[in-house]
C-alpha cells in the first residue's frame, strides 16, 4: 500500500497524479486548492470549476452579502494573505463568525485552519487541518 502524507507538497502531488487527465497543471491546482486535499477533491468533482466550488462554499458557510459587506476589508486582505487572520488587528467578532461557519468545513482562501486552531490563533498555534 502506498503511504501518502497529505500535509506535504509531495503527498498532494501524489494525489494529483492519481486524478485522470485532462486536468489543469499541478502548480495551478496547488494554488487553487491551497494545498488542501479536500479542496482538490472538490475541484475535481466540479470539473475544475473554481466558480462552482466557491459558490458551494458560500452557500454551505452561509456567507451572505451583509457578512461580506461588514468584513470586506479583512476578507480581501485574508484572500491575499491568510496569515493576516492571525494578526491581533483582526477583530474577535470576525474570528467568532468564521469559527462558527467553519464548524464542519475548512476555510480555504489560499490556506486554511481548523475551528480549533482559529480559536487558539492569538496564542500562535498553527494546527493546520490538512
Amino acid at each position: 500500500m502506498l503511504r501518502i502524507e497529505l500535509s506535504s507538497l509531495r503527498g498532494f502531488r501524489e494525489l494529483y497524479e492519481k486524478i485522470p487527465n485532462p486536468k489543469p497543471e499541478f502548480e495551478d491546482i496547488w494554488r487553487m486548492a491551497g494545498g488542501n486535499p479536500d479542496m482538490l477533491s472538490k475541484l475535481y468533482q466540479a470539473n475544475w470549476s473554481v466558480e462552482d466550488v466557491v459558490s458551494k462554499l458560500i452557500e454551505d458557510k452561509e456567507i451572505t452579502p451583509s457578512f461580506i459587506e461588514m468584513w470586506r476589508k479583512h476578507l480581501e486582505t485574508a484572500v491575499e494573505d491568510p496569515d493576516t487572520l492571525w494578526s491581533t488587528d483582526t477583530p474577535e467578532e470576525l474570528i467568532r463568525e468564521l469559527t462558527a461557519r467553519n464548524s464542519s468545513y475548512t476555510i480555504c482562501i489560499g490556506g486554511g485552519w481548523s475551528a480549533e486552531s482559529m480559536n487558539h490563533r492569538r496564542e500562535g498555534f498553527r494546527d493546520w487541518y490538512w
